[in-house]
């Protein structure tokens, strides 16, 4: 194999016999399938070597992520403290441009703490503990809409929510997930005189995937591949607020669990967020939220 001798397979025979072209064919056959089988094996043992290495990188990596977000607490704190102080000794003998510079100055320190925090919740996500149990996706949504129903007040928003099964997965960590798409089709929506939000589930072969759509502002499919990556944004910050990590998260939470995200939208059409758990162990939950309209959902 590769140039290089494995092996030696031999075969006794009891009686005198000549091979004949069917035996040689038989045996050709018996020793290309071992070499096959062989190959196998080391590919999957380098993929496992390969897999070990890139974990313990990551690992590094997010311990590296954490510890250097943390450092940048002090600088920013410093910023803004003294932008305090300062307005504080002028006591309001600042210029208008003289307040203005200091506005950009906090306005950009308020930023970089909102990117910190981003990046701490990132890396706390990849640190935790994962607990597989049973999670049931209906009576996790039904929660996160009441948790959620303060925003949506002088709003209208009708919600569609199908009934969504039992799952093996976090509880937590899948209930982060969730709140992430439905505060993100929320959001997305604000523009809507009514908001739509759907969410149901799919029972697949060998796993399980949910969706949340919305009739929001959706996004070019050009750009989907960036929705899921750290600081992406498709939209400006003066249109949403945000620091681009919620669907960074999402996806994070989801690899962890085996699964794959997805996402579909259109500029002004809406957008449709999605994610795929296996279903070793599933167990199809009777829970179905009902469909509610108007304020408040």
């Amino acid at each position: 194999m590769n140039g290089r001798s494995r092996g030696v397979l031999g075969f006794a025979l009891y009686t005198q016999r000549r091979w004949s072209r069917e035996d040689r064919a038989m045996l050709e056959t018996v020793r290309r399938q071992l070499t096959l089988a062989l190959e196998r094996a080391e590919s999957v043992a380098h993929l496992a070597e390969e897999r070990r290495g890139l974990a313990a990188a990551n690992e590094e990596l997010v311990a590296f992520t954490y510890s250097v977000s943390h450092d940048l607490r002090t600088p920013v704190r410093h910023v803004t403290g003294f932008v305090h102080l300062l307005r504080q000794t002028l006591d309001g003998g600042l210029s208008p441009k003289a307040a203005r510079y200091l506005n950009v100055v906090e306005e950009a320190a308020g930023r970089m703490n909102i990117l910190i925090d981003g990046i701490l919740q990132v890396s706390r996500t990849s640190r935790l503990t994962l607990s597989p149990g049973p999670v049931d996706l209906g009576a996790l949504v039904d929660g996160l809409r009441r948790e959620l129903r303060p925003g949506e007040r002088e709003r209208r928003v009708d919600w569609a929510v199908s009934p969504l099964p039992v799952v093996t997965g976090d509880a937590d960590t899948l209930r982060q997930a969730l709140r992430m798409l439905l505060e993100n089709a929320l959001k997305f929506t604000r523009t809507r005189e009514v908001a739509r939000i759907e969410v149901w589930a799919e029972e697949r072969p060998d796993e399980w995937a949910l969706f949340v759509r919305d009739n929001g502002v959706g996004f070019d499919p050009r750009y989907t591949a960036r929705l899921f990556g750290i600081f992406q944004r498709l939209h400006r910050q003066e249109e949403f607020e945000g620091a681009g990590v919620g669907l960074a998260n999402v996806r994070r939470i989801i690899n962890r669990h085996g699964g794959r995200v997805t996402a579909e939208g259109q500029p002004g059409g809406g957008a449709t967020f999605g994610f795929t758990l296996p279903s070793a162990g599933r167990v199809v939950g009777t829970h179905a939220a009902p469909s509610t309209a108007g304020a408040g959902g």
